[in-house]
């Protein structure tokens, strides 16, 4: 499922693991005791202090958003990557391969481009992911499957075979 994305994007890329529980959890905690402090204060008769609480709620919103519009996408016969704040469209006569190449995390998937360009997508090979992070951890198979993927698309677009 696409949240926050645009009609006609699908999901290649698995949301990352627990991201959208935790953070969504998170959230309610805070949105809860921001509740709580502001009624408290109704009714003590002290300043209320809920509205302190509201630039946290504003980086919690803005976490969860990015966190669950960050990945690989297809619209149509172009490939799209976000990292969370804006989204990159690369039209298929542009992609001269979809490449693994090892960088701090291990390997990443890169986009390489006509013109020697390349582009970092936030997909890295991991066997397990934890925490908040700005990578979407996938198996090495699950990887290769999506190159596969990607490629076949790639070529789809081109030949003007019917996609994917």
């Amino acid at each position: 499922m696409l949240y926050f994305g645009r009609p006609g994007l699908r999901r290649l890329t698995p949301e990352a693991r627990g991201h959208s529980t935790v953070i969504t959890s998170l959230f309610g905690a805070v949105v809860l005791l921001s509740v709580v402090a502001f009624i408290g204060g109704l009714v003590t008769g002290h300043n209320p202090s809920g509205f302190l609480h509201t630039p946290f709620l504003v980086g919690m919103l803005v976490l969860v958003v990015t966190q669950l519009r960050r990945g690989v996408f297809v619209e149509g016969g172009s490939i799209v990557v976000s990292d969370g704040f804006r989204f990159q469209r690369f039209a298929s006569t542009e992609i001269e391969a979809v490449v693994l190449r090892p960088d701090e995390q291990g390997e990443r998937l890169w986009i390489d481009l006509s013109g020697g360009r390349r582009f970092e997508t936030p997909v890295v090979v991991a066997e397990r992911q934890g925490g908040i992070r700005r990578d979407i951890g996938m198996t090495r198979p699950n990887v290769k499957a999506l190159i596969t993927w990607l490629e076949q698309h790639r070529e789809a677009a081109r030949t003007g075979r019917p996609l994917p």
